[in-house]
């Protein structure tokens, strides 16, 4: 085994060019939730290159891979792997990139093309040292993590059962290239997502309405911010207001979706009861009709501190990071948090923000520092290796 950890930064400089280009394939041909055709097809001809025996259409996109150890007898531990695949309903910004995405109103601004393309490399790495490993490896290529689904209908078909643990990371547009953010308890918050419908009288925009649902819709989204500016650890934001389809129509319906965030699991039933009572004052203060409709939602991410000391140490031996700096907890969500709360898990994240400055996910000028790549593919290695080696050295 020590002589597999050796060898790994010499694995990791012979694949990361392999992983650069798979990412720009990736990053060019987006794909939206549970529509990961073209992607699982990428993946699978790749798993096919490395030789690694997997399954296709898992949760109806979804594609999983199964590595076997080679070191000794007996079944070892089961490690977890995962790389969400989905992308974006935004228009990327034509910013004169090769790779940038050729699917109008699609694109990958959350670094999901940069998981796939680094879960892909990390099973290559750990093909050739498995004569050093114990155990089994799951890779596990999830559809519709963006919507909050996609890692609950995996685990429903049975293919997570059984993991010892469970690792996963993210590609951080917000980190310098080189540091490593790591840390156990809550690191992501719980969401829940959330829509509105404001009902009013339908109507001439010339005359006007005696209930105008736009207005209330409106009087609404700045109660629900104002609600939110009032609480520690949590947020809840508006993403989405429909209305009617012409200037000239008052609505009978606005519909407003958004989502409530916590990082404070024994104040969501709180928060939740508050929405719901800032939307009905609203709605009875301008005589319209309002109810709440509540949506997927995802818990909150909690990382187990063995395993993330196992992968804090995993980092700190690393060539490629510069340093390691304790994880801090965020209201962005991830629905690894499903995984994590079936076997103890750590999901970190990797510095990979641009030369040019820190741009935000979801945005449509995001973009990763592919020299990320390198220190993500190397981490979750050693990490893997870490696992590997707990019943066998």
């Amino acid at each position: 085994m020590r002589e597999a950890m050796h060898n790994v930064t010499r694995l990791v400089e012979a694949v990361v060019d392999r992983t650069v280009a798979l990412r720009r394939q990736l990053h060019a041909r987006p794909e939206l939730a549970f529509r990961e055709y073209e992607t699982a097809a990428l993946v699978s001809a790749e798993l096919d290159d490395i030789g690694v025996p997997y399954q296709m259409g898992v949760a109806g996109t979804g594609v999983v891979a199964r590595l076997a150890g080679r070191a000794g007898p007996g079944p070892g531990p089961r490690l977890l792997l995962r790389a969400d695949m989905d992308a974006l309903p935004i228009t990327e910004v034509d910013d004169g990139r090769p790779h940038r995405s050729v699917i109008p109103g699609v694109m990958h601004a959350c670094g999901h093309d940069g998981h796939v393309a680094v879960l892909l490399g990390v099973l290559r790495l750990l093909s050739h040292t498995a004569p050093s490993w114990h155990g089994e490896v799951v890779a596990i290529f999830q559809p519709a993590e963006e919507t909050d689904e996609g890692a609950a209908a995996v685990i429903a078909t049975g293919v997570s059962d059984g993991a010892d643990i469970a690792l996963g990371l993210h590609l951080d547009s917000t980190i310098p290239v080189g540091f490593l953010a790591v840390g156990d308890g809550v690191q992501f918050a719980s969401c829940h997502q959330f829509t509105i419908e404001m009902m009013g009288d339908a109507g001439h925009a010339g005359f006007g309405t005696a209930v105008d649902a736009v207005a209330s819709a409106s009087e609404c989204v700045l109660a629900i911010e104002q609600l939110s500016a009032t609480w520690d650890g949590q947020r809840a934001s508006v993403a989405v207001l429909r209305a009617a389809d012409m200037p000239n129509i008052v609505p009978e319906a606005v519909t407003i979706s958004g989502t409530l965030r916590s990082l404070r699991p024994d104040g969501e039933a709180h928060s939740r009861h508050q929405l719901e009572q800032i939307v009905k004052w609203v709605g009875n203060r301008r005589r319209a009709r309002a109810s709440v409709i509540w949506g997927p939602d995802c818990p909150a991410l909690v990382c187990d501190p063995g395993v993330t000391n196992m992968v804090r140490a995993a980092a700190e031996s690393s060539t490629f990071v510069r340093q390691v700096v304790p994880g801090t907890p965020t209201t962005g969500c991830d629905d690894f948090a499903r995984y994590a709360e079936r076997a103890p898990a750590c999901y970190f994240r990797v510095g990979s923000a641009p030369r040019t400055g820190a741009i935000d996910h979801h945005h449509p000028a995001f973009d990763l520092n592919e020299d990320a790549l390198a220190p993500a593919l190397e981490v979750l290695a050693r990490a893997s290796h870490a696992v590997l080696a707990e019943t066998h050295s």
